[in-house]
């Protein structure tokens, strides 16, 4: 069960992880239990080039998206773009901090 909250300007009723109000598009402030953690880019990437997929659940993206990332990495592309992924996701959540 999701816990839900209200938008700080209209009222809609929203998920409390929304960062943004779906009904009017205003920013929400995330609870401090929601906020995210900064995260080493440098770590991401050596997880996913150890095993792939482990970057993306380092950085807290989908698991779906992980396992096919480590049931493909011998097609070596794969690999290589769960090594970017992993370091552009990092960066993208500490910019967003």
């Amino acid at each position: 069960m999701t816990e839900t909250k209200f938008c700080s300007k209209c009222g809609e009723k929203i998920d409390i992880e929304a960062e943004i109000c779906p009904k009017c598009g205003v920013r929400q402030a995330l609870p401090a239990s929601v906020k995210k953690e900064k995260k080493e880019p440098w770590l991401a990437a050596l997880a996913s080039f150890i095993i792939p997929g482990l970057g993306q659940l380092y950085t807290n993206q989908s698991f779906g998206k992980a396992a096919l990332l480590f049931c493909t990495f011998w097609l070596i592309l794969p690999w290589i773009y769960s090594i970017y992924d992993a370091y552009k996701k990092a960066q993208e959540i500490n910019e967003s901090l």
